[in-house]
């Protein structure tokens, strides 16, 4: 693949991104140079890496991450303040272009469920929960006969957490 750079949105004619995802410097600064390439920094996101560059334009920093400032280059402005990059290959550190498109938060979450990033913390997985699946349906049933008071205290659990059990709000996986 032959390297193509364009101008940085925002930053015309300070930085410029590679279709392989580097970032560098075109105007001359402080202690830099012209053409330098930019060293990003990593970022964790839930269980994911990322790499962010810090962008200063006019005495003011600004940090962003290098698959955003790509696909803005290359793709355009998202359509819609819901818009994610999506990393087709699931790889959140391959920043080519030909692996970055915008897609939805559903679309982004197929992506992970399709090529095994996927992490489910529902129910019992989940590091905070209280409850194990076992205990849903028979919370379920013991709500037709006790108060949701009674049946909190008995799990130990609050009010609200039986509520959202017993309407399905919460828990909707288990029958």
């Amino acid at each position: 693949m032959t390297e193509e750079w364009k101008d940085v949105f925002g930053y015309e004619g300070y930085y410029q991104v590679s279709n392989t995802g580097q970032i560098r410097r075109i105007k001359e600064y402080r202690n830099t140079y012209i053409g330098k390439i930019l060293k990003p920094s990593f970022k964790k996101k839930g269980r994911v890496y990322y790499r962010y560059v810090t962008l200063s334009k006019n005495n003011i920093v600004k940090t962003f991450a290098v698959h955003r400032i790509e696909v803005i280059a290359f793709r355009g402005l998202p359509i819609g303040d819901s818009c994610v990059v999506r990393h087709l290959d699931g790889n959140s550190l391959n920043n080519i272009i030909t692996n970055l498109v915008w897609g939805t938060r559903i679309e982004n979450a197929q992506d992970s469920i399709r090529h095994g990033t996927f992490v489910n913390n529902a129910g019992s997985k989940h590091g905070m929960s209280k409850l194990e699946e076992s205990v849903i349906p028979i919370i379920r049933q013991m709500s037709q006969t006790m108060t949701r008071k009674n049946i909190a205290y008995y799990f130990k659990v609050g009010i609200s957490t039986i509520d959202d059990i017993v309407n399905k709000r919460t828990w909707k996986h288990v029958i």
